[in-house]
């Protein structure tokens, strides 16, 4: 078994696994961080999700607490999964076909639902399908291009891994986990690597093909004093000229022998403008001599370097010398891609965050102690403070955008959010204070989330269902533990 795609009994023994954990719970979200995977939140998991990887020739699923950053606006598949997977409860995990890992669902309005991650084959997938008699009608697949599954596919292989073996379910779930990481970092490290080497045998063929015109430049150059003389030999013979000419036949004493030149001329000049125009080009190529010489010594020199640097990325580096030649490519000018963020465990945050109506950040503390973080220590002095009048609740903070002041629907939406996270939130209307930052102080001694405000000002808001709705679908899905 590689670090990629399960054989046959893991998976069985991953499904055996999420069976005992997940039947009878519910699908809390779907998040789809790239194109090819897909984040599930079930709350039977606890601070670990679901984690599904489609890459063609190394998909694999896993319980982790690590994943990639999601985008901050779903995608059309998104939704449809969302609407789909959401909120449905689980009945059974098994496997099927040996080429799936399957989750079947309650059924709702009328379907049975069926989540299908699709692994054996060449065309791995997830896809919601709706059981209905002997058959499978699609509602909808993670990727659009490819089959929602695969049945002419070779089943996986039945191979086992005897280095995973053990009776520990949690310590078997953390051993497959670590092992797909592993081969995930892998590939992206070697993908790093490919277009690392792309690109630096790019800039070196460009570069080779630089000296190579310099090279020409620089020949045209030692031309300068052979002209020089062809000059001097013309203005000499300025008598044998006839208007008109196209060339001339002069003598050449230089070696000591008589020896005939046939000098070209532009027969629309004047004999004196032919002579100046000789030493017009020669003048020209005595100032680039010196230049094209020194720009070719140093293409010579760069055109070196990007060929050593293609070998030594051909040699399959480790990840400390892949970074130094990286940090190389870059000081030779070439736009080297930057390395992949190797995906960590996910941090738990004091807050929730949250997207106003004009995409002003509005975050939210999660307990007494959160909430003395959030305002002291993640929160700016020019931010605003909000917090329900008189009731226990959230400290709320308002992102400011520069120095503009906070448009009044971000307000009213920042407002909303305090009123929400207080003991006031079953009331209809409520008072909200709020302040700059600055002014909020923590007396001495004072429990957790105890502050002092100056300068408050009061913003009555109605909470009103649709907005917190709305403010809700924005909740960024890395802000930790609730």
């Amino acid at each position: 078994m590689s670090g990629g795609r399960p054989d046959l009994a893991t998976l069985e023994r991953l499904a055996e696994v999420l069976q005992a954990r997940l039947a009878g719970t519910h699908i809390e979200r779907v998040w789809r961080p790239s194109e090819t995977s897909l984040l599930i939140d079930m709350r039977a998991l606890g601070k670990a999700r679901l984690f599904v990887s489609l890459a063609p020739r190394s998909p694999w699923v896993a319980v982790t607490t690590r994943w990639p950053e999601t985008p901050a606006a779903p995608d059309r598949e998104t939704l449809m999964l969302r609407k789909g997977l959401e909120g449905a409860r689980i009945l059974a995990v098994g496997v099927e076909h040996e080429r799936r890992l399957v989750f079947l669902l309650a059924p709702r309005h009328g379907h049975e639902p069926l989540l299908s991650i699709q692994l054996a084959g060449r065309y791995p997938n997830v896809a919601v399908l709706d059981r209905q008699g002997d058959g499978e009608v699609e509602f909808v697949r993670l990727i659009a291009a490819r089959p929602a599954t695969d049945p002419d596919s070779p089943p996986l292989p039945r191979d086992g891994s005897a280095e995973l073996d053990t009776d520990d379910d949690q310590a078997w779930l953390e051993a497959w986990e670590a092992r797909c990481w592993q081969g995930e970092d892998e590939r992206r490290r070697e993908a790093w690597r490919h277009d690392l080497l792309r690109e630096a045998r790019t800039a070196w063929r460009r570069k080779a093909r630089a000296e190579e015109a310099l090279a020409k430049d620089a020949a045209r150059a030692e031309e300068a004093e052979a002209l020089r003389a062809r000059g001097e030999l013309l203005k000499a013979s300025l008598y044998r000229v006839t208007p008109g000419a196209s060339e001339v036949e002069v003598t050449d004493w230089s070696s000591g022998e008589a020896r005939p030149i046939t000098i070209p001329l532009d027969p629309t000049l004047t004999p004196v403008d032919n002579v100046q125009r000789i030493f017009q080009r020669y003048k020209k190529l005595v100032r680039a001599r010196a230049a094209t010489a020194e720009r070719l010594e140093r293409a010579r020199d760069e055109t070196r370097a990007l060929g050593a640097l293609v070998e030594a990325l051909a040699d399959e580096p480790d990840d400390d010398a892949l970074a130094e030649l990286e940090a190389r490519l870059r000081a030779l000018g070439v736009r080297a891609p930057a390395p992949p963020n190797r995906i960590q465990e996910v941090a738990r945050l004091p807050y929730r965050r949250f997207l106003a109506s004009d995409g002003s950040e509005i975050l939210v503390g999660k307990s007494a102690r959160d909430n003395d973080t959030l305002t002291f220590r993640v929160a700016r002095g020019a931010d605003l403070f909000l917090h329900a009048r008189d009731a226990a609740g959230s400290h709320v903070i308002l992102k400011r955008r520069g120095r503009a002041e906070p448009s009044h629907e971000a307000l009213l939406d920042a407002a909303t959010l305090a009123a929400h996270a207080s003991k006031l939130r079953g009331e209809l209307v409520v008072d909200v204070l709020y302040t700059e930052r600055k002014h909020v102080k923590k007396p001495r001694g004072a429990p957790a989330g105890l502050v002092e405000t100056g300068a408050p000002r009061t913003l009555t808001v109605r909470l009103d269902p649709a907005r917190v709705e709305r403010l809700y679908a924005t909740l960024d899905p890395h802000d930790g533990e609730t």
